[in-house]
């Protein structure tokens, strides 16, 4: 990360408070989960297959690049995501399965009481976007009595339970939500699109939906198949004849959808904003659009207590 302030306000109606930092390696612009313009997305390549979840934030890094921009994180923590499944692993590791479920419970519980709840301003000109998967995955949990030909994706080292990943992706959206005006939750499964829609029942109406996209047999795809059919949106050129037949039904409503920014981010991680961060964000990437913003990263210790999250 190198070690240079962007500095900003280059327009006198524009006084951002937040500093930011160029990063620049993908070890340091990484966070899970970036905010880009749309326009951004749709002057960048479609994303691409790497068989690997972390492409998605790999892929925007490359492109801003070779414009001649790279991706900003602030320079304090005043935009941060809160790893739920990175403690889940931590307690896994110290504790053994039991007491990880039952922690990852409690901050989940936390989370959702905190962040489900209605919006006190107008949403933000935004699209996120969040993929999912509810299974149990091969990465990282090979010692764990996972078979070798399990499906490798969604949050990769994570062995909660699908329940435990439904609560934890409802808090993810309803952070999401406190500033964003739509989101779109992408699925592998029959079994999770009907879970996640279950789920999008108890939001507010029209907020979100979920789309089923083809790669029950490699889930690994689906943020880049996400990815895709909302870059071919912004290009213009979308059409029912480029998804898969259970996706066909959301072409309208994404069709119909104005958004100037799309927020990317994982299904395990709750997006916190300090002072006045989430507008200076919007500001420097309005300044600035060959840029994206990323979240700093933080996940909990295995000691840490769960209630102390926010």
């Amino acid at each position: 990360m190198r070690l240079l302030l962007f500095i900003l306000g280059t327009t006198p109606l524009v006084q951002p408070r937040t500093e930011f930092l160029k990063c620049t390696h993908r070890s340091n612009a990484y966070g899970a989960a970036w905010l880009a313009r749309t326009e951004l997305l749709a002057r960048q390549p479609l994303s691409q297959n790497k068989n690997a979840l972390e492409y998605a934030s790999f892929h925007i890094l490359i492109y801003s690049m070779r414009l001649g921009a790279t991706a900003l994180k602030a320079v304090d923590d005043s935009w941060w995501v809160n790893h739920i499944s990175g403690y889940e692993h931590a307690v896994f590791k110290m504790k053994g399965k039991e007491s990880s479920d039952t922690n990852v419970n409690a901050m989940v519980e936390i989370l959702t009481n905190k962040l489900c709840v209605p919006r006190t301003t107008p949403p933000t000109s935004t699209l996120a976007l969040i993929p999912f998967y509810g299974g149990l995955t091969r990465d990282g949990a090979r010692n764990r009595g996972i078979d070798e030909e399990t499906p490798n994706t969604g949050t990769a080292h994570s062995v909660s339970s699908g329940a435990t990943k439904l609560k934890t992706l409802k808090a993810v959206l309803c952070s999401a939500l406190s500033f964003c005006k739509a989101a779109l939750v992408g699925v592998c499964t029959t079994g999770d699109y009907d879970s996640v829609n279950e789920l999008i029942g108890t939001l507010p109406a029209g907020q979100a939906r979920a789309v089923l996209l083809n790669c029950e047999k490699s889930p690994a795809y689906v943020p880049f198949k996400l990815l895709r059919m909302v870059q071919r949106h912004a290009k213009g050129n979308l059409n029912a004849s480029q998804v898969a037949p259970a996706a066909r039904g959301v072409v309208p409503w994404l069709s119909s959808l104005r958004y100037e920014f799309v927020l990317y981010d994982e299904a395990d991680q709750t997006l916190h904003f300090e002072g006045t961060a989430l507008r200076d964000i919007y500001d420097v990437l309005t300044q600035h659009p060959d840029y994206y913003v990323a979240p700093q990263r933080y996940e909990k210790g295995w000691g840490g207590i769960p209630r102390f999250v926010l």
